[in-house]
């Protein structure tokens, strides 16, 4: 926020969806350096809102990790460069990764992600 001026959150329902562009546009600047995509893909943003799409309305609780891994990673458009466009979205914090575990035998039954 510093970087661009800003010194308070804007306020309303325009001011939460400003928010959230703000949020994915800084996060979409930090993982372009990573991934030397090129100016104005908008990678980040296209592979969030087709997680985002397969979430709403039949995955509300996540999706499977080999199938949010495929999904996110099929928007890189340089894979061969450094971690996976997910790793880097987990790793910033994006997605989380959620361990559900079994009642009844105690095992870890899936791990499910969530944005």
């Amino acid at each position: 926020m510093r970087e661009k001026g800003l010194t308070s959150f804007p306020k309303g329902l325009n001011g939460i969806s400003s928010l959230l562009d703000f949020y994915v546009q800084s996060i979409e600047q930090t993982i372009a350096k990573i991934k030397r995509y090129r100016l104005g893909e908008q990678v980040v943003r296209k592979a969030l809102e087709a997680f985002a799409l397969k979430l709403y309305p039949d995955n509300q609780f996540g999706l499977k990790i080999s199938e949010a891994v495929k999904l996110v990673n099929s928007f890189d458009s340089r894979p061969n460069i450094g971690d996976t466009l997910f790793d880097l979205l987990l790793h910033e914090g994006v997605l989380s990764e959620d361990i559900v575990i079994d009642q009844n035998t105690g095992r870890r039954e899936s791990l499910d992600i969530m944005v």
